[in-house]
C-alpha cells in the first residue's frame, strides 16, 4: 500500500531503499518509494487504512554499504568470467604479507585502541575489509593506519566510501602521519 508524508524536516536518502516506519508505538517495514523536497512517498506491506496522520520514518544508513558486501561476496564466489576485473581489482597481485609478520604503522602521536588495531589486523587477512562505526570511533584515523600498513607491506589499497568527503578526510589524515618504514 502506498502513502504520502509531508515532512517536518528534509529526508536525505535514496529512492527506493528499506526503512521503517513508526506508527502510533508500531514498527513496521517499509520501502522509500522517493522523496522530493519534504514529500516522502513510501510502500508498505499492510493496508493501514487510507490515511496516517503522523509517522517516524527510521531509514537503515548502512544498507548501501551491506549491499555492497554482499554483492562483492556474490562476485567473489562467482565463476563467471565477468567478474574477473573485480577479482583482480580486489584480490590484486601485490606483495604478499608473511603469515604472522604484523602490519607496520606509526603509532604516535596517537596509537590505535584494541578495537582499531583488530581492524587494521583484520584487513590482512581479507581482500574486502570494511570499517563502520557511529561517529567519533575512530574510523577515520584507523583506516589512515591500515592503508600506511598496506603501503608499508607493499600491497595496493582501494578506497570508496558513499561520501566524497569520507574518502578526502581519509586521505587528508593519511597524507597527514604517513611514515614509510625501510626494508
Amino acid at each position: 500500500m502506498g502513502y504520502h508524508f509531508q515532512m517536518e524536516s528534509i529526508l536525505s536518502v535514496l529512492d527506493d531503499i528499506p526503512a521503517e516506519v513508526e506508527i502510533d508505538g508500531k514498527l513496521y517495514r517499509c520501502q522509500i518509494i522517493s522523496v522530493k523536497g519534504l514529500e516522502v512517498y513510501l510502500a508498505l506491506e499492510q493496508n493501514l487504512g487510507p490515511q496516517i496522520t503522523e509517522a517516524i520514518i527510521r531509514t537503515n544508513l548502512w544498507f548501501l554499504l551491506e549491499l555492497l558486501c554482499k554483492k562483492y561476496e556474490e562476485a567473489e564466489s562467482a565463476a563467471d568470467s565477468m567478474f574477473k576485473t573485480s577479482r583482480h581489482l580486489f584480490a590484486g597481485r601485490s606483495k604478499a604479507v608473511a603469515v604472522g609478520e604484523p602490519p607496520r604503522y606509526e603509532l604516535y602521536p596517537d596509537p590505535p585502541n584494541e578495537s582499531q588495531k583488530c581492524a587494521i589486523e583484520a584487513s590482512f587477512s581479507r581482500t574486502l575489509a570494511v570499517i563502520w562505526g557511529p561517529p567519533g570511533t575512530g574510523k577515520t584515523r584507523t583506516i589512515a593506519k591500515a592503508v600506511e600498513a598496506h603501503l608499508n607491506a607493499g600491497r595496493r589499497v582501494l578506497l570508496v566510501s558513499h561520501a566524497n568527503t569520507a574518502v578526502d578526510r581519509n586521505i587528508f589524515q593519511f597524507h597527514q602521519g604517513i611514515v614509510f618504514f625501510q626494508g
